[in-house]
């Protein structure tokens, strides 16, 4: 079997106390709110480098295996932004 994990989603989560059973938020729950205020763009840019981040660890963590990709959910708003 040569079944390898190549590359993964970069996801955000908002853990919140109190917000759910769980405590967490899924973006629909507070994306509307991150637009509505203008960080929706610089979160973005921390989610994807975040993302990198650790495809690079991962990738000085097993030289020997393909390299990882990211992959990320970007907005309208994200792609006009400079």
């Amino acid at each position: 079997d040569n079944s390898q994990i190549i590359g993964a989603e970069a996801l955000i989560r908002w853990k919140a106390p109190g917000a759910t059973n769980t405590g967490v938020l899924y973006p629909h729950d507070f994306m509307p709110l991150l637009e509505k205020s203008g960080l929706s763009v610089r979160v973005g840019e921390w989610v994807i480098y975040e993302g990198c981040r650790q495809a690079a660890e991962w990738n000085r963590m097993f030289p020997t295996r393909p390299a990882m990709f990211i992959t990320c959910n970007v907005g309208a708003r994200q792609l006009a932004a400079p």
